[in-house]
């Protein structure tokens, strides 16, 4: 039986980006819940209502580059909240260029975690596996796109 996380949160305003990660979650299976905002201010409010630590998402993926609250903002908003546990809850950056500039940046800002989106189903297992150090599945379900098979 392979242990799940209770709750990931996705925050990127690309909502084809949020429909393709809805689409890994699932495949991967790496969760029971998961849910999906299109802006920083959406999930702060969100997260604002949280009533206890133990109902705070086990994982939180932010796109460094949104409109109006950068991911930058976002994690220093969530680390301030009162219910928000840096022990139960981790937050990692999603970002499409990463410069030696840019980690740079993520270590000062405090951030162990950052990676590339977008994210695949075998790389989100690894992830999962990678943070919590739980096994998530004996065989990563590879995601193929019909799509590219065309000749």
């Amino acid at each position: 039986m392979m242990k799940r996380l209770n709750k990931i949160v996705f925050i990127d305003d690309d909502i084809p980006t949020n429909e393709y990660h809805k689409f890994i979650v699932k495949k991967a299976n790496v969760a029971r819940d998961s849910l999906f905002f299109t802006t920083a201010e959406d999930a702060l409010v969100y997260l604002s209502d949280i009533k206890t630590k133990y109902d705070f998402p086990d994982l939180i993926f932010i796109d460094i580059n949104m409109p109006g609250m950068s991911g930058h903002e976002f994690i220093d908003a969530v680390r301030s909240l009162p219910n928000y546990n840096e022990s139960r809850t981790e937050l990692a950056y999603l970002a499409t260029t990463m410069t030696n500039q840019d980690v740079s940046a993520y270590a000062a800002n405090d951030m162990k975690y950052y990676y590339f989106k977008t994210i695949t189903a075998v790389n989100l297992c690894k992830i999962v596996t990678e943070i919590f150090n739980i096994e998530t599945v004996n065989k990563p379900i590879a995601v193929t796109d019909q799509r590219a098979r065309r000749i």
